[in-house]
């Protein structure tokens, strides 16, 4: 039973793994293609920044 366990955890890493790396590659093909747009995501992601480690520190907030 443990290394069943083991095995799914071992494929949801995988899984987070491979969308981390897709996720990567599109931001990096929409600087290049959208460099305008790319600014704008990047202020966003900096203002939103100190949001979100509230809420993952404090997940009863949402």
């Amino acid at each position: 039973m443990k290394n069943k366990k083991e095995k799914t955890n071992s494929n949801y890493a995988s899984g987070q793994a491979v969308i981390s790396l897709a996720l990567i590659d599109y931001l990096k093909m929409l600087e290049r293609l959208r460099p305008d747009l790319w600014a704008v995501i990047g202020e966003r992601i900096k203002s939103e920044k100190g949001k979100f480690n509230y809420y993952r520190r404090n997940p009863d907030s949402l």
